[in-house]
């Protein structure tokens, strides 16, 4: 058998190990998919087939390493090694999707980093096990073994494969093969030839969440999630009080949170079009102080709207900004809850709430949706439409995808034909680095702070065209609009990583829905993206008691205070000043003069303590 034939064959033999394992999910899951037509579950092996092209690519590694050895020093030996290590990774693979199986069912989530921590305590997960049905699993893997056994034989490991010549004759011809077959596996292993590698998002396909499970590839899951997890280790490194000390202290942030808030809106169930603004600080405002003139038209929003003067990023990433904007959870300083697909089901969700209150929902992200797991995400907050570059017609202007006015244009056109009221959010992306725009530059220099304002002015641009081309439309009157930005920027000013400013953003709420005496009107008080969602549903009059991280802005009662991180830092605004601290060694990076209480220093380390743990045990 020649060596490439040998390659191919062992690729597809993997293939068709997955594919056997995830029908064993299937009949497993039986009646719980029931009510799901058969069609939208044999997609499960469509969606699943790059994760599993990825295993199987890596899983292909080690034997190509061995025929590279072999050309040097030919052994029958080498043949054995490879039949050795593939009933390793048969068993081990059969071993982890079956044991999955009852973590599905007792956890709800895939096998993980946590899942693997329980074998060191096997009396704790032998009772986490409860009374499932352990003799099923290993029937499931003995019928696995039994399956896999037969296909190897009779596709794999052959009396050609034992008998006939593994090898080309001579070296060059075998050592060609080899450098001929090597680079060929970098394709499947990073998924394709896209600018973001694979993730789980590229097999998130359904609104049940069991059967995306089932159709992300688990030891791909596995490995991704411990390598993800390997530094948390279930401990939390921000642990400065006992629990109880630090919950009280969190929670004195909160004591208010019930209280009633003003009422700004003069209708109950508007439509809401959610923007979220990639990366457009409060530098570039004049309605928040500054003399850029950057962003004509949504300094002009601002003026006709209800402008809140004095907003934070807890984050620094657009994925940060997602999470913080759409379900109230912030920023953690090493990490990114998104990028944990167990733990995004346990995130509160804007648009799962109002979904449960009769809106039409829908996501609209001009790039790459995978990207930073946005799909997996938006898949999992329940939005009934999700749209990425995918779906748009036109030339990508930025590397990152379509422009930010077509993306806009198209959303307009979508709403005409949705059911009201609707909840639709969109992310915008041109002022994203590299800058790149479709449109003549406002400034002619070619400096990274002229490049970023050229972008965020297309945007503003974008944004002009869009209210032009919305106002006939029979939904406009009817639509409260929430523009936000999802992170601040150190350009155009080169802010400090330390520096609050860095993390300044606007918030705009306009729209006729608006009352009219709030229309012009600015709020001064500090607050954080993560509380704009308490502070629409409130407006709504939508159950908000889940979105615990979220203080109402519009709540005249409310402690006041913003919270931001970066790489294992934190810092923490209040009325009166402001404090940026390093995590682990606790140093003080930047202060206000005068400095904060100590109380409030606490509560700040109380703050990320809580969260940490929340986030560890989600």
């Amino acid at each position: 058998m020649g060596a490439i034939k040998f390659f191919v064959k062992y690729f597809i033999f993997w293939l068709i190990n997955f594919a056997i394992l995830r029908s064993i999910g299937l009949m497993y899951f039986s009646n719980e998919l029931g009510q799901i037509q058969w069609g939208h579950k044999l997609e499960s092996f469509l969606y699943g087939l790059r994760l599993d092209a990825s295993v199987a690519a890596y899983f292909l590694v080690v034997p190509l390493l061995i025929y590279f050895i072999s050309i040097f020093c030919e052994s029958l030996f080498y043949k054995k090694w490879i039949y050795i290590y593939t009933i390793i990774l048969v068993c081990a693979t059969g071993i982890i999707y079956c044991s999955e199986l009852g973590i599905i069912t007792s956890w709800s989530t895939k096998i993980n980093y946590r899942a693997v921590t329980y074998l060191f305590f096997p009396r704790e997960a032998a009772a986490s096990m409860g009374n499932l049905p352990i003799w099923l699993y290993f029937t499931f893997f003995l019928i696995y073994v039994l399956i896999v056994i037969e296909v190897w034989r009779w596709f794999i490991f052959t009396r050609e494969y034992w008998n006939g010549s593994f090898y080309f004759s001579g070296m060059k011809k075998r050592l060609a093969s080899f450098l001929l077959f090597a680079p060929l596996l970098i394709l499947p292993i990073r998924g394709g030839f896209q600018k973001i590698p694979i993730n789980e998002s590229v097999a998130n396909y359904s609104n049940n969440q069991t059967l995306n499970f089932l159709t992300i590839n688990s030891v791909w899951y596995l490995v991704h999630n411990v390598l993800l997890n390997r530094n948390t280790n279930d401990k939390n490194p921000y642990a400065q009080f006992d629990l109880i000390k630090a919950d009280n202290l969190k929670n004195e942030l909160f004591k208010h949170r019930k209280n009633r808030p003003l009422k700004v809106l003069n209708q109950n169930r508007p439509n809401i079009v959610f923007i979220q603004l990639e990366s457009l600080t409060a530098s570039l405002f004049e309605c928040l102080g500054e003399d850029q003139g950057v962003m004509p038209f949504l300094d002009s929003l601002a003026g006709k709207g209800l402008l809140f003067t004095r907003i934070y990023s807890p984050g620094l990433r657009t994925d940060q900004g997602l999470t913080s904007l759409q379900s109230a959870f912030p920023a953690q300083p090493t990490t990114s809850i998104i990028k944990h697909t167990e733990k995004i089901g346990h995130l509160p969700s804007f648009s799962q709430n109002a979904a449960e209150t009769g809106y039409h929902t829908s996501f609209y992200y001009g790039g790459e949706i995978n990207f930073g797991n946005f799909k997996s995400y938006a898949v999992i907050s329940g939005f009934n439409q999700i749209y990425d570059q995918s779906h748009f017609k036109g030339i990508r202007s930025s590397p990152w995808g379509m422009d930010d006015g077509h993306v806009l244009q198209q959303q307009g056109v979508d709403l005409d034909t949705v059911p009201t009221p609707f909840y639709s959010y969109l992310i915008t992306l041109t002022s994203h680095e590299p800058f790149t725009i479709p449109i003549p530059p406002m400034y002619k220099e070619e400096g990274t702070a002229e490049l970023f304002c050229n972008a965020a002015h297309y945007t503003d641009t974008a944004l002009r065209s869009y209210f032009d081309s919305i106002k006939t439309k029979k939904w406009y009157h009817n639509t409260l609009f929430v523009m936000a930005a999802d992170h601040g920027h150190s350009l155009p000013k080169g802010l400090n990583i330390t520096d609050p400013k860095r993390y300044h953003i606007p918030l705009i709420i306009f729209g006729e829905p608006l009352k009219y005496k709030y229309r012009g009107k600015k709020i001064k008080k500090i607050g954080s993206q993560v509380d704009i969602a308490s502070t629409i549903l409130k407006q709504l009059g939508i159950d908000d008691s889940e979105f615990q991280w979220s203080n109402d802005l519009l709540n005249p009662k409310r402690k006041d205070f913003a919270y931001f991180s970066f790489e294992d830092g934190m810092g923490w605004i209040v009325k009166k000043g402001y404090i940026v601290k390093e995590n682990k060694s606790q140093k003080t990076l930047d202060q206000s003069n005068p400095p904060i209480t100590e109380k409030q220093a606490d509560q700040a380390k109380a703050y990320l303590q809580i969260l940490f743990e929340q986030f560890i045990h989600y």
